[in-house]
């Protein structure tokens, strides 16, 4: 209650090196959160055994890794400037609620996502060009809101599932 209520409430981002990370399989998974007090996380880390192998604070912001090697290459990306693009990932949320609660960013390497839930899309000629996912999901009252933000770079319209531009979808 007092060491981590503390320092929730600001942005979370979590980073995956491999889409399977996300359901416990093989890849590597990288959070970092923003935190208002700085003070009050150094001192809530240091009440925790061996959290310097896989954290470190950098200007507000907590960085976890699962592992030290994986901590030290996410560090060596963002000391390199080649982390996270945030202007990437407002441009895949900018058409999609502000106020949402769950806000998600996917880079998709042009078209490469391979998940076995998806495994009736991959056929169709759009997926291939699929470059970036942007996602919501909000709440209104007693309902759920999910939208989603798609950018396919080089797809004629004949070839995508749905009509462009509507809003209808």
């Amino acid at each position: 209650e007092d060491d981590v209520r503390p320092l929730l409430g600001g942005p979370l981002v979590v980073a995956v090196d491999n889409v399977d990370a996300i359901s416990g399989g093989a890849g590597e998974l990288v959070a970092a959160l923003v935190v208002d007090d700085e003070d009050k996380l150094r001192e809530t880390l240091d009440k925790v055994p061996g959290a310097e192998a896989v954290t470190y604070v950098d200007d507000g912001v907590l960085v976890a890794a699962e592992s030290p090697d994986v901590l030290s290459l996410a560090r060596g990306r963002a000391e390199a400037g080649e982390g996270l693009d945030p202007a990437a990932v407002d441009d895949a949320l900018s058409e999609l609620p502000d106020e949402a609660l769950l806000k998600v960013y996917a880079d998709l390497d042009n078209g490469v996502l391979e998940l076995p839930e998806l495994s009736g899309l991959t056929d169709t000629p759009w997926f291939d060009r699929l470059t970036t996912l942007g996602a919501t999901l909000s709440f209104d009252d007693s309902r759920m809101n999910a939208d989603a933000f798609v950018t396919a770079e080089g797809a004629a319209p004949t070839e995508l599932p749905l009509i462009p531009d509507t809003g209808e979808s």
